[in-house]
């Protein structure tokens, strides 16, 4: 079991909801299918790793920073005195290495594979240093994908290719850890940054975004409903309403973060398919209410 698991990262969830409700720009949707090539990548990690979670410290997805730093480590394995850091890369295709970087065939560049590994590494190694602790830090980065391939791979970096992870697994990890290392596990996590949204995040506007409830398994708006139910057209997905509109809030929150929850906000976001007092039995059956006015808002 991991200590820390994997959830879907708050900027892939932003950029999900911005892709089905703007028009994205060419660099905007070719950031979120990155989004979505890496979280994949990092989830086939995991399937190898959670084996070996039942033995050693596994944290996932930490969002940290030092001194205003801010860096990701895709996965962390702890073991005696060392920090195992794993940086994933989902490329696919065959690559030429070449003066530190990754050319593909069409001849595009790819910046420095070991560069962000690099960098968490020494932030990280800093970080612990501050907390009081005297861990090493060891990099290693994974490229998952089974269709990669490197050309002229450099025998001195820390790369690993799909067909070797189970093997180095079993070849660093191979007996249990006796230390939990639980006071540095709470320090650590305790810096974690749950809600870490990437700059590359396009700037959007509430009047930017198509208003309307989507469908959770085909993002499709097109539907008909019940009284009870809600149901897509294009795939046929059946969705309680209140659950409908309880998602819907929950997107509306991750996107506006800072906007106070109202009945009639979440009435204009759902396109007002639903009527104000049905949206209001809604919220105040699974949020907190504040004021007893129109204008009361919920959290």
């Amino acid at each position: 079991m991991f200590i820390k698991n994997r959830t879907r990262p708050v900027t892939l969830r932003v950029m999900e909801s911005l892709f089905y409700r703007m028009d994205l720009s060419k660099e905007g949707k070719k950031y979120y299918y990155n989004q979505i090539s890496g979280h994949e990548g990092e989830c086939e990690l995991d399937s190898h790793t959670i084996k070996f979670s039942k033995r050693y410290p596994v944290l996932n997805d930490l969002n940290l920073e030092h001194r205003k730093n801010e860096f990701q480590i895709d996965a962390l394995i702890i073991k005696d005195n060392t920090l195992h850091l794993y940086e994933v890369k989902n490329f696919k295709g065959d690559f030429y290495y070449e003066n530190g970087k990754l050319r593909s065939h069409a001849n595009s560049h790819v910046a420095n594979p070991t560069g962000q590994s690099d960098r968490a590494e020494s932030l990280l190694y800093n970080l612990v240093r501050e907390l009081g602790y005297q861990y090493d830090v060891k990099e290693n980065i994974v490229f998952i994908h089974p269709n990669f391939f490197m050309y002229n791979a450099p025998s001195d970096k820390n790369y690993l290719f799909l067909s070797q992870i189970e093997s180095h697994l079993n070849q660093a990890f191979p007996y249990e850890e006796m230390d939990s290392h639980r006071d540095f596990i709470r320090d650590l996590l305790a810096l974690n940054n749950p809600d870490y949204r990437a700059k590359q995040i396009p700037e959007y506007d509430y009047s930017d975004l198509r208003k309307g409830i989507y469908c959770p398994e085909c993002f499709s708006f097109n539907h008909t409903h019940s009284r009870q139910n809600r149901i897509c057209l294009d795939c046929g997905n059946k969705e309680a309403v209140v659950q409908a509109i309880y998602r819907s809030t929950e997107e509306f929150k991750l996107l506006f973060p800072d906007k106070m929850i109202k009945t009639s906000q979440i009435y204009d976001w759902c396109n007002q398919v639903y009527s104000h007092q049905r949206v209001y039995k809604a919220l105040k059956t699974r949020y907190k209410k504040n004021g007893n006015t129109k204008s009361a808002c919920y959290e």
